[in-house]
């Protein structure tokens, strides 16, 4: 499926206060090496709409590391049936292929897709797909995680597999994470992280619970990293997993006191290093305060603690880094924490913004790069003098996560929260990034400055 927006000739880099370059000849071009450098380097790549004409929210994204130019999308997408949908470019986001999420049948039920969209890539380039699934019984029964997979650049994939979940609890928050280091005892090792629910019970409960497959999710242990939790006191939420060049797996969530009138809610931090068999006793990476947006109709950013590795061999190598924001009073704002120690103590935020800037900011993501930079995405309303309509930021630390450069606008279009396209104000719940080599940041956010309807876009940074 061909985009309606062809990417473009790099723009300069558009800093605070600078107006985006507008007006300059359009050239495509992809992510691979024979792409030449943006010059002044380094540039925004205008964004892309993948979809067509449809309402689409949340963008997990990640890309082929043997193939770069190969990057994958996932969106829940009202023009499938399943209302979900994964995307594929083969020339660095010039051009989207789309694909419906599928049902299928398992143990005498019929599941479908539901929620929650997943991707990543393992290391010899084969794409995994997962999303959340539910039974056609109104979900009386439960649900699970499913995944499929291919390993021919998405021509072909396999039949959805379940890979977490069981009797009468209902999967949410699920996050899939692939060990895609060459050098780990357990490379290509599959991880995916949920929230157990269970529905049934009138005293509903919640519990964290990691599943893993050493043999390309034909097989699965489901393993609790934390002990059941009652819905009506503490709850469990927004999970995320990143994997180290070891094979050390690394989760973050989110614990909130239902009874905490102010909001608050623990960022904690747990890791495995066999696998995925048995996990460290959970720490606290800090607290942070729930928020809803301001000056929009349903529009509530959930707060995923964004958690990412350094791989790189480098001088930061090893270091972890997390995305996260919270509520200051006045008004929403990003910031990277980061741990020189694989997670033993963290250090104190560094905000991605410069200290002037009070307007709010939100939905965040971090992936690090194969030479250990820091990129962050993030929603943000600065521009907006009124702090309603927002635009797509990002920023890159070449320090170890110590301080972050220059703010950079990804699109110069605004959006407007109220307008999802689905008529309840609900927006998504996640954007996403990724690094498509070394040199090409690539963010994707829900975007509705050129469209009725709220859509996921694709842009970035090129760095040279």
């Amino acid at each position: 499926m061909k985009s309606r927006v062809i990417l473009a000739a790099c723009w300069v880099v558009m800093i605070i206060g600078i107006a985006s370059v507008q007006g300059h000849a359009q050239t495509p071009q992809s992510a691979d090496s024979d792409v030449p450098p943006c010059a002044p380097a380094p540039c925004v790549v205008p964004p892309v709409w993948p979809s067509t004409s449809a309402f689409t929210a949340n963008a997990p994204i990640a890309s082929n590391p043997l193939r770069p130019e190969q990057i994958f999308l996932g969106s829940n997408d009202s023009s499938c049936p399943t209302f979900m949908a994964f995307y594929l470019s083969i020339d660095g986001g010039e051009s989207w292929q789309q694909m419906c999420a599928q049902g299928f049948s398992y143990k005498g039920n019929e599941y479908e897709p539901v929620n929650q969209p997943t991707v990543s890539y393992d290391s010899r380039g084969t794409a995994y797909q997962a999303a959340q699934y539910g039974t056609s019984d109104d979900f009386a029964s439960g649900g699970l995680v499913a995944i499929r997979k291919s390993s021919d650049g998405g021509r072909t994939w396999s039949a959805p597999v379940p890979a977490a979940g069981h009797r009468n609890v209902a999967p949410g928050f699920s996050r899939l994470a692939l060990d895609a280091s060459v050098t780990s005892p357990r490379a290509d090792s599959v991880y995916i992280v949920s929230v157990f629910f269970a529905p049934i019970d009138s005293a509903a409960k919640n519990q964290l619970v990691v599943s893993h497959s050493s043999d390309g999710g034909k097989h699965w242990i489901q393993v609790p990293l934390t002990p059941v939790e009652p819905n009506n006191r503490r709850e469990l939420r927004n999970p995320n997993l990143t994997v180290g060049g070891d094979g050390t797996v690394y989760v973050t969530w989110l614990l909130r006191n239902v009874f905490d009138p102010s909001s608050r809610a623990e960022m904690l931090f747990s890791k495995s290093s066999d696998g995925g068999n048995t996990w460290s006793p959970p720490t606290r990476i800090a607290t942070i305060v729930l928020h809803g947006l301001p000056n929009a109709f349903l529009a509530v950013p959930i707060n995923v603690p964004a958690i990412g590795v350094d791989n790189s061999g480098g001088p930061n190598s090893g270091n972890l880094y997390v995305a996260m924001n919270t509520w200051t009073g006045t008004y929403l704002r990003v910031g990277v924490i980061r741990s020189t120690d694989s997670g033993k103590t963290w250090q104190k935020p560094v905000w991605v913004e410069p200290p002037n800037q009070t307007h709010d900011q939100f939905f965040p993501w971090l992936s690090v790069s194969p030479a250990g930079l820091v990129g962050v995405s993030w929603m943000d309303r600065r521009n907006d003098p009124a702090n309603v309509l927002y635009q797509a930021f990002a920023a890159i630390s070449r320090d170890g996560g110590q301080s972050f450069g220059p703010n950079v606008l990804l699109s110069d279009g605004f959006s407007d929260p109220g307008r999802s396209g689905e008529g309840n104000g609900w927006i998504g719940d996640y954007t996403g990034n990724t690094w498509a080599g070394p040199n090409y940041f690539v963010a994707a956010w829900m975007d509705n400055s050129q469209t009725p309807n709220m859509e996921d876009v694709v842009g970035g940074i090129r760095l040279h």
